[in-house]
């Protein structure tokens, strides 16, 4: 496995491996368990394909991750990891932001960890949360020349879960980490 993609919006991430093969990682949004019913793989197929149009028969299942719950929504999502061919072109729609692509080797190395500190900027997510402030484990990541991404929230959860489950690997604690501070959904 060399790389990590990040689909922000859609919650998907693919491994790339070096035999060519691709390690889907794919987000269902919906409630309930994922238990043994197809219609949660049925569903992030679906969403895969309609986010990012990546073919839904090319992908092979191979098991569902741990459910992520939302922390502002009641959402619940339903990660499922599966292979995919190369090659691989992904388009993706309005409803995802970017995609981005790791290198795995960048969630080994903890000087890539960090805090993303959100100032809750909207009266009605501060009732929600009934703090001024909220604190993220994150990955910060930048490609020379680029501006810094910070992966976080969902996405960096179910990364974190997928990196768990297949390497036995943990993040370094948020103390001491470095502080990126933000704003979460601004009055305007």
């Amino acid at each position: 496995v060399q790389t990590l993609w990040a689909f922000y919006g859609a919650v998907v991430v693919i491994a790339v491996g070096n035999d060519g093969q691709f390690r889907a990682l794919c987000s269902a949004l919906g409630a309930g368990g994922m238990g043994a019913d197809p219609r949660f793989l049925t569903n992030a197929l679906r969403e895969s394909w309609e986010e990012i149009r990546l073919n839904p028969f090319a992908v092979n299942f191979l098991g569902p991750l741990n459910c992520y719950r939302l922390t502002l929504f009641k959402n619940i999502i339903f990660p499922i990891v599966g292979a995919v061919k190369a090659p691989l072109s992904l388009k993706p729609n309005w409803e995802v932001a970017k995609i981005l692509q790791i290198p795995l080797h960048s969630f080994f190395q903890e000087e890539n960890y960090g805090v993303y500190r959100l100032k809750v900027g909207n009266p009605i997510f501060k009732d929600i949360i009934q703090a001024d402030t909220i604190d993220y484990p994150c990955l910060i990541y930048q490609e020379p020349a680029q501006p810094t991404e910070i992966l976080w929230g969902a996405t960096y959860s179910i990364i974190m879960s997928f990196l768990d489950t297949v390497f036995g690997f943990h993040p370094p604690e948020l103390a001491g980490l470095p502080v990126i501070e933000s704003v979460l959904y601004p009055l305007s």
